[in-house]
C-alpha cells in the first residue's frame, strides 16, 4: 500500500510544478461510479497528496455507461 501511495505522490508532484500558487484545490476525476476499486484508491491517495502538496484534492466520480468522460463542447 505504501508503494502505491509513493507512486501516486511521485505522479502528483510533477503536477504540482505546473499548478500556480493561487490554485487552492486540485480535482481528481475518476471516470467510474463511486464505491468501486478506483474510488477506493482515490480515497487512499487523497490524504497523502493533501499533506505533501499543502493543497486540497477533491475526488469527483463521473460515471457513465462506458466509463468515458466527454469534454466541453467546442464552438
Amino acid at each position: 500500500m505504501k508503494l502505491l501511495s509513493r507512486a501516486a505522490l511521485a505522479f502528483f508532484s510533477g503536477l504540482m510544478a505546473s499548478i500556480s500558487p493561487a490554485a487552492a484545490q486540485v480535482q481528481m476525476i475518476i471516470p467510474w461510479p463511486a464505491g468501486g476499486g478506483t474510488h477506493v484508491i482515490g480515497c487512499l491517495i487523497q490524504p497523502v497528496f493533501t499533506e505533501a502538496a499543502g493543497m486540497q484534492m477533491i475526488i469527483r466520480n463521473v460515471g457513465s455507461a462506458t466509463g468515458g468522460i466527454e469534454g466541453p463542447a467546442q464552438p
